[in-house]
């Protein structure tokens, strides 16, 4: 984790082997998070309960970030997107018009407010290669640091 913000995997779509998350290790992790009500109390979140699991308990080596399609999530309130974003994918073969899509969709009036960013993301831990996508935020963490896809001051977001 590269400073303050990183709370987390992005898991709306995630993919995973049930059989990690049925495990006796994961199982007793679970009970722990379950019974200390911290979901209730402090927002603990499936984002911060699936973090934790796989920092903790699944080997770096089976990490793997999937950044090959472009993918959007957002939040919309009043008819504007509050929260989430836009992320190129690496393999689009058309990402400068799925940007442009989104920017027509979502931003024809503040365009400027939220613009494109680059950054090169890696997808594996054991692969010293970073792929490069493109992705609008909307939205900064409590420490001011824009919401995705977590690039640091030089461009890059590994894979922790």
């Amino acid at each position: 984790c590269e400073g303050p913000g990183r709370l987390g995997f992005y898991n709306n779509w995630f993919v995973t082997a049930v059989a990690f998350w049925t495990s006796p290790a994961v199982a007793r992790f679970r009970r722990t998070f379950d019974e200390s009500a911290l979901i209730f109390t402090h927002r603990n979140n499936d984002l911060i309960f699936q973090t934790a699991a796989v920092r903790l308990l699944l080997p770096r080596e089976r990490w793997r970030r999937f950044a090959d399609f472009s993918y959007q999530h957002h939040t919309i309130r009043d008819g504007a997107v509050r929260w989430g974003g836009l992320e190129t994918g690496s393999r689009d073969p058309d990402a400068a018009g799925t940007l442009r899509a989104y920017f027509d969709r979502w931003h024809a009036d503040d365009g400027a407010a939220h613009p494109a960013r680059r950054c090169r993301v890696q997808l594996a831990r054991n692969n010293a290669s970073f792929e490069e996508v493109s992705y609008v935020a909307h939205g900064r963490t409590r420490w001011g640091v824009l919401a995705a896809p977590y690039c640091n001051k030089n461009g890059r977001a590994p894979l922790w």
